[in-house]
């Protein structure tokens, strides 16, 4: 549930009380938290949804493989992994940081496909 500064008493009461409810229904609540993480959509499958609905606006498959070669190599190893509804500026910013300095054009298209 988390500690005392993190979490206040009154959440942690909450989160006891939907876990006995989850209990009392027979479903393991540390396996439903899991279950709901698994759940989220991360930038990785992002990505692969999105290349699909972008080939469509590319006629050449240069410039399609261009776009997802872009993302695929700059940001999916910094934050492929990460829920698209975690994801916070300060994220976006550190992968972005180290292209704007050494490869400002490809910064900015990277910037702007994310």
């Amino acid at each position: 549930m988390g500690s005392y500064p993190t979490v206040p008493l009154a959440r942690a009461r909450e989160y006891a009380r939907e876990a006995r409810d989850l209990l009392c229904r027979g479903i393991d609540p540390i396996e439903h938290r899991h279950a709901a993480k698994r759940r989220l959509l991360t930038f990785r499958q992002a990505v692969e949804l999105c290349a699909a609905e972008k080939a469509a606006e590319y006629r050449s498959a240069a410039h399609r493989n261009q776009w997802r070669a872009s993302l695929e190599r700059h940001v999916v190893p910094m934050i492929g992994d990460m829920a698209v509804e975690d994801m916070a500026l300060q994220d976006v910013l550190q992968v972005l940081r180290s292209l704007w300095t050494t490869k400002t054009e490809t910064g900015s298209k990277v910037r702007q496909r994310i």
